[in-house]
This record gives C-alpha cells, sequence and structure tokens, in this order.
C-alpha cells in the first residue's frame, strides 16, 4: 500500500508540474507570515484537463487504496476551491467532483509524501531515518542552487526537547521572491508529532521575524543604477557598510597580493575572510604576502582603501573571485580612486569562481551541508612542492630521455619533534600532569626511594636501575633528598609511564609498582617488578 501511494503520488507531482510549466508569477503565498511560494489554485483552474482525473486514472496510479487520497464534500463546484482552507486537503489532496477527482493543489502532494515517508521511516532503526532527513536536506539545496537561488541565510539549532531533535532553516533569494524552507532533522521519530506542531510555530512566529530582517537587508541592497559615489575615510568593510547604511555582505572587497613576485587581486564578498594557503594553492604560488600600500599604487594603478578589479591590466595583474561573489547583485565595489566607491555594479559574464574564503565555524560543509565546528589542532608536520624555485637559479638539472638538460622538480617535508610532544601532552594527560606514550616517553621507569639515607633501600633501588639498564629499559634514579611526596608528585608530572617505588615495604621484601597511564598501584617483589616492565615495555 505504501509503494503504491507514494509511486503515484510522484508520477501526479510530476505530470502536474511538467503539464503547467509552472514560474514564480503563477506562485502564491502559503504561510500569511512567510513569503513560501507554492502553484495556487489559480493556476491549476485554469488547466482542467490536467489536475482532473478519472476512476480509471485513479486505480492505475494508487490500486484500490485511491479512496483514502479523496475527500468527499458532495458536489463541488471547481470553482469553489479557494473557499478551503488547504490544511483540509493535507492528507486527502483529491476532491471527487462528479465522476472526476479534482487535484486541489500540488503542494499538498509534497506536503504528504513528506509526512507519509517521515511516518514510514520512523518504523526503522532511528539512523536510517537521520540518513533519510540528511539527504532530502542536502537533495533541497542542490536543487535551489541548480535553479538559480542565492542562499541568503542558514541556519541550524537544536530543540529543547530530550531528544537533541535538529531544525535547519535556509532562506533563498530567487529574483525579488524570497524562497524559504525548514526541516527538522530528527533523532528520536516518536517526536514527530511534537516537531511538526513546533515547527508551524516557529514559521508563524520566530522565522517570520527573521524573513522581515532579510527583506530589510535586501531593501538596503538596492542600488538600482551603477554609479560612482563619495565614500570619504572608508577604508575598512566595517567604515563602508556603516557610511553606506548596509550590510558587509553587500560588497565586493578586493584584496591585493604579491604572489611568487607577481601582483594578484583577490576578490571575496565584504563579510568573508581569504584563507591564504587557499589562494596560494589556486595561483600554484610558492610564496605570497599582502601588497604593500606603494605597490598597489604602482602594480594597480588604484589606492589603498578604494581597490577595484576593474581597470587593470589583466596581462600583468591576476583576478580571482571566490565562490562567495557568486548571485551577488548591485552590490558596492571600490573605484580604485581615492574616497570613492561604485554602487549598484554587477559582475560581467564568463567569470570563473574559485574557492579562497576562510571558513568560519557555523558555514555549511559544501559536502553533508551540516554545520562546521572549530576546533584547535597543531601541525606536527609539513610537506613543501618547491618545483623548480630553487633548482633553477642554482643550475640544478637532470639530462631526460631527449638529452635536454631540465631543472629538479624539488620538494621537501619536515617533522616537527617539539610539535609533536606537545600534540601527545594536549592529548596524553590529566590533572597531575603529563601522561607520556611509552614510544616517546624521555624515561620509561622512575626509581624512587623513599629515604636515600635508608642503605636498605638505596641498595635495592641501585640494583633495580643496573639491570633493568642492562635490558636497554630507559630508567632514572630519584636519588634526591626531596620528601617523599615531591618525588611522587614530581614523577607524575613528568610522566614516566612507570614509577616503583622502595619504601618500608621493603622489609617484606616488596616494592610499589604504579602504572601512571592507570593509576593502578601494586606490590611485587624486585624480580617480579623487573619481570612487569619487561611484559609492559618489550612486549
Amino acid at each position: 500500500k505504501f509503494h503504491f501511494i507514494v509511486k503515484g503520488l510522484l508520477n501526479v507531482s510530476e505530470f502536474v508540474y511538467d503539464s503547467l510549466n509552472i514560474n514564480l508569477s503563477d506562485l502564491k503565498s502559503f504561510n500569511k507570515d512567510i513569503d513560501m511560494k507554492i502553484p495556487s489554485s489559480n493556476v491549476l483552474k485554469s488547466n482542467k484537463e490536467t489536475v482532473t482525473f478519472s476512476k480509471e486514472n485513479m486505480i492505475d496510479l494508487f490500486g484500490e487504496h485511491y479512496e483514502q487520497l479523496v475527500i468527499e464534500f458532495g458536489e463541488i463546484n471547481i470553482d469553489e476551491i479557494d473557499d478551503f482552507d488547504n490544511q483540509k486537503f493535507y492528507h486527502r489532496p483529491f476532491v471527487k467532483y462528479g465522476d472526476k477527482y479534482v487535484l486541489v493543489d500540488c503542494t499538498t502532494i509534497i506536503m504528504l509524501l513528506m509526512d507519509m515517508i517521515i511516518r514510514f521511516f520512523m518504523t526503522y532503526e532511528i539512523d536510517v531515518l537521520k540518513d533519510y532527513n540528511l539527504l532530502l536536506l542536502q537533495d533541497l539545496h542542490r536543487d535551489f542552487v541548480r535553479m538559480g537561488f542565492q542562499l541568503l541565510d542558514n541556519k541550524q539549532f537544536e530543540l529543547e526537547f530530550e531528544s537533541n531533535n535538529v531544525v535547519d532553516e535556509s532562506i533563498y533569494l530567487c529574483g525579488n521572491d524570497i524562497v524559504f524552507y525548514n526541516i527538522v532533522l530528527f533523532d528520536d521519530g516518536k517526536d514527530y508529532g511534537t516537531n511538526k506542531e513546533y515547527k508551524y510555530s516557529i514559521n508563524n512566529n520566530y522565522i517570520g521575524n527573521r524573513i522581515k530582517k532579510v527583506k530589510r537587508q535586501l531593501l538596503k541592497h538596492g542600488f538600482k543604477e551603477e554609479k560612482i559615489v563619495d565614500t570619504p575615510n572608508t577604508k575598512t568593510i566595517e567604515e563602508l557598510a556603516k557610511f553606506l547604511n548596509i550590510e558587509p555582505d553587500c560588497i565586493l572587497k578586493a584584496v591585493a597580493y604579491i604572489a611568487d613576485s607577481k601582483p594578484v587581486i583577490a576578490m571575496i564578498r565584504g563579510d568573508k575572510e581569504i584563507e591564504e594557503t587557499k589562494l596560494m594553492n589556486a595561483l600554484n604560488a610558492l610564496e605570497i604576502r599582502p601588497m604593500e600600500n606603494d605597490e598597489v599604487i604602482e602594480y594597480l594603478n588604484s589606492y589603498p582603501g578604494f581597490i577595484s578589479y576593474r581597470d587593470v591590466d589583466s596581462s600583468k595583474v591576476r583576478v580571482l573571485f571566490d565562490n562567495s561573489a557568486k548571485g551577488m547583485k548591485n552590490f558596492v565595489l571600490g573605484a580604485n580612486i581615492k574616497d570613492k566607491h561604485i554602487t549598484g555594479a554587477n559582475l560581467e559574464k564568463d567569470i570563473e569562481f574559485v574557492d579562497i574564503s576562510l571558513v568560519k565555524e557555523g558555514e555549511l560543509c559544501p559536502i553533508c551541508h551540516k554545520p562546521l565546528k572549530k576546533t584547535k589542532g597543531i601541525e606536527v608536520g609539513n610537506i613543501f612542492q618547491l618545483g623548480t624555485k630553487y633548482s633553477s637559479p642554482m643550475n640544478a638539472c637532470y639530462t631526460d630521455e631527449q638529452g635536454q638538460l631540465k631543472p629538479y622538480i624539488m620538494g621537501c617535508y619536515g617533522i616537527g619533534v617539539s610539535r609533536t610532544m606537545a600534540a601527545a601532552i594536549e592529548k596524553y594527560h590529566d590533572e597531575h600532569g603529563i601522561i607520556w606514550p611509552i614510544a616517546i616517553a624521555p624515561y620509561h621507569v622512575d626509581i624512587v626511594p623513599v629515604n636515600c639515607d635508608d642503605e636498605e633501600q638505596m641498595n635495592i633501588a641501585s640494583d633495580l636501575y643496573d639491570k633493568l639498564q642492562k635490558l636497554n629499559i630507559e630508567v632514572i634514579l630519584d636519588d634526591r633528598k626531596d620528601r617523599a611526596g615531591v618525588k611522587f608528585k614530581d614523577a607524575d608530572l613528568i610522566g614516566f609511564p612507570i614509577r616503583i617505588t622502595v619504601g618500608k615495604t621493603i622489609s617484606e621484601g616488596l616494592v610499589e609498582f604504579k602504572i601512571r597511564k592507570t593509576g593502578e598501584v601494586i606490590k611485587l617483589s624486585p624480580n617480579e617488578a623487573i619481570e612487569k616492565c619487561k611484559e609492559i615495555l618489550l612486549n
């Protein structure tokens, strides 16, 4: 039954949309507080032959279960469809009209499909449900981008329920129309009904306010014609945005660099920053640095703070555009003149875009479209592709198969010993100090005689030290005159993997054996302690 109905609804949806050739002018607002556009019933009424089905059609599409998709209101005139609340057709999108079945609204099919499929997946393991939601989210985003919609705003947040469900909200711009979609990513299908109610409530309140905010921002974008305007003392994006009363993302920012001794301009949206490693890779450059003020004047014939890619000599200056510049309309751009900018600018055609922006926490991953999280890291090694940068000037060459001299293509790599140690400590430590992994511990075993004036303790400690050394186990003997507590704290702080304490229990023929990683303490004879060290360190 499930597969029959879903397949039938998909066929109806494709048939109607293809037949009507629907565009934005044929759409209406689905929610009074949100400009979410859907096909209007007026469009359907004007194409009666595409939205009425015979009983035979219904059986072909849905099998014997077609009646559960039909609502019975007697003899209903098609012209009266507008009088009914759309929600009445949420689960039954067809109305029986004489011997015909009339499709009330295309959107109810989409809503019903989502509802049915989600409820179907709720019978499966929860990770399947999550996978479905994530795939649905990716498909929606891909389709909007493919249709030329510009992503204006995206936010993901957790609902305040025990199951930690996540809501994704995205707002797109298409022409002068705003398109909004909202989807709940379920962690627990049992909360479906609660999420649905919450979804409608945030649509009417919280989301409505966000839509209005975006609309206000769009109004500020409204430079209808391109012209040069005075913008005194506005060398930064923040100063310019404040002066023109716009948002930073209305500005196309130019950042000038010298890459391998050649001038480069990187164009990026005003609210984004350049990731210089990405830029260097995009240029296939070995070295890159910001352009000095006098170089801006010399190479670009421009003025610092008011740079533009326009009117530069493309044979001498390379210009790259970040992906964030895609879809920008009527934006603000430097005019290459001190204290002046261009408003109402638009990009030329056939511009090639690359990814050179610095990723910010919360932005969507380009693969899974989930929010990115920032965490700390440390560089423990690196590889540099040097090319022929050094071999050419040094005339370091080889003879190729044709007998011609060619410069070596060089590369180098390095592993930072001190950085590796720092990374290990960052990962392996507790409130008492370092917990060295055995492979990089400065010493494997710390032998601590409690009382260095006690001859028996010192003899046993020294004997342990000598025997462990002969086994090539790296061992240290703490023969300081300090109190035992000081030695113990230092041993934990430094992080020796094993500590052997020779104290009062030696009178019983026992030493204390402590494993730093687990904190386990056991009493062993000196010989057993040596065997335990061999077991842990040599095997």
